[in-house]
């Protein structure tokens, strides 16, 4: 549900764009308006074919920094708006998800992107809504030994999970 591109891969769709995204004021909010109807349509699919089963995504932890939105969170990672092009806290505002699941794969001496920062930032998204969260954690790092998440090793990284 997101775009993907690395200096090493990037996406080849400057001619899909030249011919679908002139009414948008960069490829990145074209990208953007692809995933919101690809969200919409899939969202509203089920509610209406299925309205029991229950539709959620897992994206990256952070949505957003505060330095480029003052929506975002304090930190200063990756983000899905402006890296995989997925406005999620937009889809959740939107009813679209019954539940998100953002992977706060970092301990809490990470400064660029702290769990307790991310957890609390992602329950003000959802406070106001029906979206339930569900934090995704990153069990397998437990234990395993990392120069730059040592956390996760101290007592065996129980107390960290």
């Amino acid at each position: 549900y997101f775009y993907t591109e690395s200096p090493g891969s990037a996406l080849n769709d400057s001619q899909t764009f030249r011919r679908y995204g002139q009414e948008f004021a960069s490829k990145a909010d074209w990208r953007r308006d692809n995933t919101q109807r690809l969200i919409a349509q899939v969202s509203q699919t089920i509610k209406k074919l299925k309205p029991e089963v229950e539709f959620g995504v897992s994206p990256a932890g952070v949505w957003r920094n505060r330095s480029h939105d003052p929506a975002g969170s304090d930190t200063r990672g990756a983000a899905a708006y402006d890296e995989s092009y997925a406005d999620t806290r937009r889809w959740v505002q939107q009813g679209l998800l019954d539940y998100i699941a953002p992977q706060l794969y970092w301990p809490f001496a990470r400064d660029a992107a702290r769990y307790d920062v991310l957890a609390k930032w992602w329950a003000d998204v959802v406070k106001s809504t029906n979206t339930r969260l569900y934090i995704g954690v990153a069990l397998y790092k437990v234990g395993e030994p990392s120069r730059k998440e040592p956390d996760w090793t101290v007592k065996g990284g129980v107390p960290e999970l």
